[in-house]
């Protein structure tokens, strides 16, 4: 056999053992003169003729691997299953930061006080419409698949009878479960898992609360969309630019 047919057949047996996709770790390379590093990952992208895996590397690089003198291997379940987790975190810490820096700082709070002692939604609204900007930022607005646990913008209706642009912890891994809110009130920003007795009290008083969010997750089953108040609704509409009127013909 000659030099070429032994490397077109190899190659033909690591296009089926790491078909493009395949997430792999180098575990060593031969005698380049530039080599990527050992234990650095990267996707498979194909594989040429001659047997060379080509991979794009995490780190940006592009080198191909060789059949005879480079030695790697695909990632494991667990392995990958713990990188899609250190994603989902790294994107949910990236908008929970713009959201920090980028939101709150900017908060017209005496706009929120006069909001709702004026039953004028006008401020409250811009602050849902600056959230979604944030999330679009990060997310797509339709969110596909198990995404883990993603906090997502939208609109809660109070106990007290209040809408509150809010933050909502879903789990996409379990249709959309509900973990958690963070309330945008005239009376500051309240998260319902602090410590704060203070805070706890005020929230307590928003107990029971109907929400809806602004990006659309066709897996979620505890989101009444049938029964949108008109003031989500225009919530919503305004701050995202499309129509939430028709959200009650959408079968989730």
């Amino acid at each position: 056999m000659s030099e070429y047919d032994r490397l077109y057949e190899a190659a033909k047996e690591l296009r089926k053992q790491y078909p493009a996709g395949t997430r792999i770790e180098l575990i060593s390379m031969g005698a380049d003169p530039q080599p990527i590093e050992a234990g650095a990952r990267g996707t498979v992208t194909g594989v040429d003729d001659m047997a060379g895996l080509m991979v794009r590397w995490d780190n940006g690089r592009g080198l191909n691997l060789d059949y005879d003198h480079d030695k790697y291997r695909a990632l494991t379940m667990e392995e990958l299953e713990a990188e899609k987790e250190a994603q989902e975190e790294a994107l949910q810490d990236r908008f929970i930061d713009k959201i920090n820096k980028e939101v709150i700082p900017c908060i017209e709070w005496v706009g929120m006080r006069n909001a709702y002692k004026n039953n004028d939604m006008s401020c409250p609204t811009d602050l849902l419409k600056m959230i979604h900007e944030k999330f679009l930022e990060v997310y797509p607005p339709v969110l596909e698949g198990p995404m883990g646990f993603v906090t997502v913008p939208g609109v809660v209706q109070a106990a007290d009878g209040n809408f509150y642009p809010a933050l909502l912890d879903i789990d996409t891994e379990s249709s959309g479960e509900h973990w958690g809110t963070t309330f945008f009130t005239p009376m500051g920003v309240l998260d319902d898992h602090a410590d704060d007795p203070v805070v706890k009290k005020l929230i307590h008083g928003f107990i029971p609360y109907h929400y809806w969010y602004t990006p659309y997750y066709e897996c979620d089953h505890h989101v009444d969309w049938e029964n949108l108040p008109e003031t989500a609704e225009r919530m919503l509409s305004e701050a995202t630019g499309e129509d939430f009127s028709q959200k009650g013909d959408f079968i989730y």
